[in-house]
């Protein structure tokens, strides 16, 4: 399987196929273009994905859709194997994963064509299912319309007027007219359909091809013109597939109620035959996120603020979204904690830590899936996915033993369960203690001691044991907040020192539950720190519109302060390409 080299994404997604075209951008599509690059590379690999819901949807009516959607979609794949046929290859779990805002999925590149995209705005604003109608007006003019719409996006300018003249004085000029503006994301959807054919080995040339210098653009744009029929057949018979079954109201209670009403009610006042609803906004990649780190405390000038002002921030809490803090470090110890009085024969109790809670959020896409409701409730089936989040909760980093803890984390994914089939947006009050950690971490279980680095930034308070001759313990080191309290909050994974946005995004998700649980009593978390590095394409994305900075805009318009490192990699285009 032939791999699509990177700028040839690029170009066809802005716009760039042609000779002489102005460089722009903006690209249009539901599917921002690092999904597609992440394809092109390895279209036989599975993509972890983010989902935003359309305004008409809930996350967790989305997650439900499209558990039920892959779910049939990959039982219906196997249907057509005969006798002596190779098996199919196993694909991995979905793991549909909603929070409030967004949705995780893990996707092979079929089913973001066939399942997907027909569920976002952007294919209903094209009024692409009018491609697959073949009832009312005929569905093969649209079809050869838009074939041609696409071969003129990839050849001469002149070509697309012709086409666009044509429109004029028809019947449906509106969704004529939409279709065509479809095509350029349709060109490339062909391009991934010509590269996995067996029997179309010219793909391999464009492997060799320099997009900067003029002899490699020449002979790319020799290339697309050579194969721009091919192209727009390829993408004319993809879009023109009949819906999958899953994806229309009513088959096997796959969309919410809310949704089948809308489509089915819609469809009937035009006569149509059902189509799936407008659900997903947009498709983003659950980018890895690395560690990233800053410097100290007199950098910032901070130790001559607290010396001058008498700073003290006592009654303020900060939450720390990083690997972890070891909080048995002395440099976290509360030395304003009150003393307990030691009996006669009885240790003194260890001082407290100003670390107040510890979760762990790396599992929290095992938690809230909707793999929980494969089987019906009490089932074998249903029974060992709960044994087996529950095996992968106990031995978190950091657990406390506790001989109640089994039996309270099945009690609370059961309820996850009945919620998930429910379609009940996710309840943090049974979430929260099942990803509880104990406050005695010494950092020995930590595999990066990167959190307690940044928290002992922030809040650390180091002093001698050996007192100083007028009673009190010398300062050793101390942070710019040296009596801040703290919340762990764990999204790095053990194994690969990595984190997912999902991860981060969950966090973010519990600051705003914790301090609204607590409502008039003020904030609970007055803060949060995110000292992580994501390789971002400046191309993928608006200005502050990625998923986290979208959660992140949000707690702030809560009244939480968000403070984020800048990454460690600067403007990096020699390693990553143009605006990364």
């Amino acid at each position: 399987m032939a791999k699509i080299p990177a700028f040839v994404i690029d170009y066809f997604l802005l716009g760039k196929t042609r000779r002489g075209a102005i460089e722009r951008f903006t690209q249009d599509g539901g599917v921002v273009s690092d999904v597609w690059l992440a394809f092109a590379n390895d279209r036989e690999e599975p993509q972890r994905v983010l989902v935003a819901p359309s305004k008409n949807s809930s996350a967790v009516e989305v997650g439900y859709a499209l558990h039920r959607a892959i779910a049939g979609y990959r039982s219906r794949l196997a249907d057509p194997l005969k006798p002596g046929d190779p098996p199919l290859k196993v694909r991995e779990r979905p793991m549909v994963s909603p929070l409030e805002n967004f949705v995780a999925v893990t996707l092979y590149f079929d089913e973001l064509i066939r399942l997907i995209l027909p569920l976002t705005c952007w294919w209903h604003e094209k009024h692409l299912n009018a491609l697959r109608r073949t009832a009312m007006y005929s569905g093969r003019k649209l079809d050869d319309r838009l074939e041609r719409a696409i071969v003129s996006k990839l050849q001469e300018q002149e070509n697309e007027v012709a086409v666009r003249s044509g429109i004029v004085g028809t019947d449906d000029q509106l969704a004529q007219r939409r279709v065509m503006e479809a095509a350029p994301l349709a060109a490339l959807i062909g391009l991934f359909m010509i590269a996995d054919d067996p029997d179309m080995t010219s793909l391999d040339g464009l492997a060799g091809i320099d997009p900067r210098s003029h002899d490699g653009e020449k002979a790319f744009h020799e290339w697309i013109q050579s194969n721009a029929e091919y192209i727009a057949r390829a993408a004319r018979e993809e879009l023109s597939r009949p819906f999958d079954p899953s994806l229309l109201p009513g088959h096997d209670q796959g969309l919410t109620v809310q949704s089948a009403m809308y489509s089915s009610s819609s469809s009937a006042s035009a006569g149509k035959s059902p189509e799936p609803p407008e659900m997903i906004q947009r498709v983003f990649r659950d980018r890895e996120s690395t560690l990233a780190d800053d410097e100290g405390n007199c950098t910032v000038k901070a130790d001559a603020a607290t010396r001058v002002f008498d700073i003290s921030c006592r009654n303020v809490t900060w939450a720390i979204i990083d690997s972890g803090i070891a909080a048995r470090h002395p440099a976290f110890i509360d030395h304003d904690a009150p003393v307990k009085p030691v009996l006669p024969g009885q240790l003194p109790e260890k001082p407290p830590s100003r670390v107040r809670q510890t979760l762990d959020f790396t599992r929290i896409d095992r938690i809230r899936n909707f793999d929980l409701i494969s089987g019906d409730d009490g089932s074998v089936e249903r029974n060992g996915i709960i044994e087996e989040i529950i095996n992968a909760l106990e031995i978190l980093p950091g657990r406390e033993p506790s001989p109640t803890f089994r039996a309270d984390a099945k009690r609370n994914l059961e309820a996850i369960a009945r919620q998930l089939e429910q379609r009940i947006p996710p309840d943090w009050n049974l979430i929260e203690p099942l990803i509880q950690l104990g406050n005695n971490d010494d950092g020995a279980s930590l595999l990066s001691d990167h959190g307690t680095h940044v928290a002992g930034i922030l809040g650390a308070d180091w002093r001698s044991e050996t007192p100083a001759p007028d009673g009190t313990k010398p300062v050793m080191l101390q942070g710019v907040c040296p009596d801040i309290n703290l919340y762990d909050l764990r999204v790095i994974d053990r194994q690969s020192v990595r984190s997912t946005e999902f991860a981060v995004l969950a966090a973010l998700e519990y600051v705003q539950f914790v301090n609204a649980r607590a409502a008039s009593n003020g904030p609970i978390l007055h803060g949060v720190n995110i000292s992580m590095s994501i390789p971002h394409d400046v191309r993928n994305y608006g200005c502050g519109a990625t998923p986290i900075c979208v959660a992140c805009d949000r707690l702030v318009g809560a009244g939480v302060v968000v403070v984020a490192a800048a990454g460690n990699r600067g403007w990096n285009e020699l390693e990553l390409g143009f605006g990364n």
